[in-house]
């Protein structure tokens, strides 16, 4: 983590910055406000929801979330 004039600076001060398409998904956080930033929040699921070998896997939410991020890689990623 950075430092900055106000103290520790994370991802999601920076998100307000960001200009390409962007997929988050995590376990229960904040959101950003950007409309480059698309992040979603399953609920219930923690750090790690998408491990499938720790006690943290969370099998509905890993689901949805690979087939988002296939989705967004097939919309945002064309060669």
């Amino acid at each position: 983590m950075r430092q900055g004039a106000n103290g520790a600076v994370t991802g999601f001060d920076l998100a307000k910055d960001i200009k390409i398409p962007f997929l988050g998904l995590f376990g229960e956080m904040v959101r950003a406000h950007n409309p480059n930033v698309e992040i979603l929040v399953y609920p219930g699921a923690g750090h790690g929801f998408h491990a499938d070998y720790r006690p943290s896997y969370n099998k509905a939410a890993a689901d949805d979330a690979w087939n988002r991020c296939v989705g967004w890689f097939n919309k945002n990623l064309k060669g």
